[in-house]
């Protein structure tokens, strides 16, 4: 299982975030951090990653899929569970 951080741009009003949001969770075990922010546990690559969350967009949004290894956050609430479940407990 790899660790990824998702953040994208929807760029024209009236954008369908519950598309993005369903692909995003597709991908693995997924949890919102911040509003176009998520943490992703997955067995896919990050190029499927982003191949999978791209087919949800179109040409005008921006993606980034990042291999994250190690996290850190401060005051972002139950956000966080996911992150201390899936990711901290493999370097435990």
């Amino acid at each position: 299982m790899s660790d990824f951080v998702i953040t994208y741009d929807l760029n024209n009003p009236g954008q369908n975030y519950a598309a993005v949001e369903k692909a995003i969770k597709a991908c693995g075990e997924a949890g919102r951090v911040l509003e176009t922010v998520w943490y992703l546990s997955s067995a896919m690559t990050g190029d499927q990653v982003l191949a999978k969350v791209w087919a949800a967009m179109d040409g005008t949004d921006r993606l980034l899929v990042v291999d994250a290894r190690a996290a850190w956050g401060q005051n972002i609430g139950d956000r966080w569970n996911i992150i201390d479940r899936c990711w901290n407990s493999k370097a435990a």
